[in-house]
């Protein structure tokens, strides 16, 4: 995965800005520093290296704003600023900070303001909170005051198992003595710009747009990835991708689904911040196509509920094979779930084997060894894998189509009554 955050970044009246796109409207957000705007002539300013490998600068039109946080101590603002394609959604961290996690400065500095690129990445790990909630952090690499002015206003970077997340913005370094190399800066929370757009009805939240709607997730979902049909599938795909809109189009959106059920959404002990994460909401868009055959109806917030005790889908961040988080997978949240329930587990890589052979149900318990008081499934239950039938999400994929693609080749707008039942009866058969 490309780490390389100038996507996000800008220039903003000699300092820097964050980029962050929302749902809804036709501009983004430039997070940034309060100090760098707060009376000014505002410039605004992307660069980037072309396809031929040359720098180039384009100015961005600020459409609104600044929007600035009212607390004196709190140095954030945001500008409105006029829309641009090809720019990821970026997912917020949630979760709090801790000494060994690794993030990213970016931004501009001036001490590169004369340079025809001037980009800079610094490593920080988080150090203590202060005042009025800043995080202090420290810089990887040693610098003074003077190589970092400019960085002001840049965004604080996490990138996990593709999704890049954003932990705050910088403030200012914790001293301003030219000849202290404490390296460490201060940085504002998330929270510093909620507090703004709460005051102003004209800005929408700070969500990621993937969160407020499926629509911008459509294109990862149900790929079908390894078919030697080529176009011979494309019916096929073209099927599906309907029924992706018609979830799309109800009210069911990522965030309606986040709220309802929480902690049951995730393999035990996977971190709350991962409920953010595209992996998880495309995962999740799959898994409600797939109720929809499944269960020949619609799919909406008034039967959901229902259909997740029926059909759990719990979602690991992890990129290695789903086996190894068995013990996690068999402590995680199955309240409510009856004997013969069906869960799925999704995860970002595909795995090797995508079904538990009932035979090896009695070895894998074995192997795996968790307590009745660690198991959070209802009375009268004995172990989720002895109770449940448990399979990858990527079954649905790889064993209901793309190993039995030939027998989708010939499906036309004349027979598609015909492929529902088909993809019916494949994805019913997975549960066998």
């Amino acid at each position: 995965m490309k780490h390389d955050y100038i996507d996000f970044s800008l220039i903003v009246c000699g300092g820097s800005g964050c980029i962050f796109k929302v749902y809804g409207g036709d501009y983004m957000y430039v997070l940034t520093a309060k100090h760098l705007v707060e009376g000014q002539n505002i410039t605004v300013k992307k660069r980037f290296i072309d396809e031929h490998g040359n720098p180039k600068e384009l100015p961005i039109k600020v459409l609104a704003g600044p929007f600035l946080n009212d607390n004196i101590h709190k140095d954030a603002a945001i500008l409105k600023v006029e829309t641009f394609p090809q720019i990821e959604s970026l997912a917020r961290w949630e979760t709090p900070l801790t000494i060994e996690k690794e993030m990213t400065l970016a931004g501009f500095p001036n001490s590169r303001s004369k340079k025809t690129y001037g980009f800079r990445m610094d490593k920080l790990t988080s150090r203590n909170i202060k005042e009025y909630n800043y995080v202090e952090c420290r810089l990887s690499t040693p610098s003074t005051y003077g190589e970092i002015v400019g960085l002001s206003g840049g965004g604080i970077f996490h990138s996990a198992n593709g999704q890049h997340y954003l932990v705050g913005i910088q403030s200012k370094m914790a001293t301003d003595d030219d000849d202290e190399m404490l390296n460490n800066v201060d940085i504002m929370p998330l929270a510093f710009f909620d507090e703004i757009i709460t005051k102003h009805e004209n800005l929408v939240p700070l969500i990621s747009e993937h969160l407020l709607c499926f629509s911008t997730l459509k294109s990862y979902a149900l790929k079908l990835e390894g078919c030697y049909g080529g176009a011979q599938m494309d019916f096929t795909r073209a099927f599906l991708q309907d029924i992706t809109e018609e979830i799309i189009e109800n009210k069911l959106t990522p965030t309606v689904i986040r709220d309802f059920f929480t902690d049951k959404l995730l393999v035990y002990e996977e971190v709350e911040t991962v409920l953010g994460s595209r992996g998880l909401w495309i995962a999740w868009l799959e898994f409600l196509v797939i109720l929809r055959i499944i269960k020949e109806e619609q799919i909406s917030d008034q039967n959901i509920e229902s259909l997740f005790n029926e059909f759990r889908l719990i979602y690991s961040d992890t990129d290695g094979d789903w086996t190894d988080e068995l013990p996690k997978i068999f402590r995680s949240n199955f309240y409510g779930m009856a004997a013969n329930a069906k869960v799925i587990v999704a995860t970002q890589a595909p795995p090797v084997k995508w079904v538990i052979a009932n035979k090896m149900i009695p070895n894998i318990i074995n192997a795996n060894p968790v307590t009745k008081k660690q198991m959070q499934i209802d009375i009268g239950l004995t172990h989720p894998l002895q109770n449940f039938k448990l399979m990858h999400l990527y079954a649905f994929q790889r064993m209901g189509i793309i190993d039995k693609e030939d027998e989708y080749f010939n499906f036309s707008a004349l027979n598609e009554a015909d492929l529902f039942e088909k993809l019916k009866t494949e994805f019913n058969a997975i549960f066998a």
